[in-house]
């Protein structure tokens, strides 16, 4: 049997606030367990929830415009693109709470 390295990944932060298409938006975590978490995305009277599955990426060194960059091996939010497979968006505090039951096996 080979040996495992363990990975640290930084974690997914628990408030933060959007970018890119979600900028504008203030996101705060609900509750979490393993790999799964709620948050609450709010902006200016607008309220919704989204259940997640916390991606991870392994970090390292890539090359970019032909300088190396060491990345950090770091939780992440899952993008727009990977909604509907790793995440999922609710208006209704209780369909959020129910989809998060599901994911966990609760």
């Amino acid at each position: 049997m080979g040996t495992h390295e363990l990975i640290h990944y930084e974690p997914l932060e628990r408030e933060f606030m959007g970018r890119g298409s979600q900028r504008g938006w203030k996101f705060r975590e609900v509750k979490r367990e393993g790999l799964i978490a709620m948050y609450e995305k709010f902006s200016e009277g607008d309220e919704y929830w989204e259940v997640i599955w916390v991606n991870r990426d392994k970090g390292g060194i890539r090359v970019i415009g032909g300088v190396e960059v060491d990345f950090k091996a770091k939780e992440r939010y899952p993008s727009d693109r990977e909604f509907g497979v790793d995440g999922w968006c609710y208006s209704r505090y209780e369909g959020a709470c129910e989809r998060f039951s599901e994911l966990v096996g609760a």
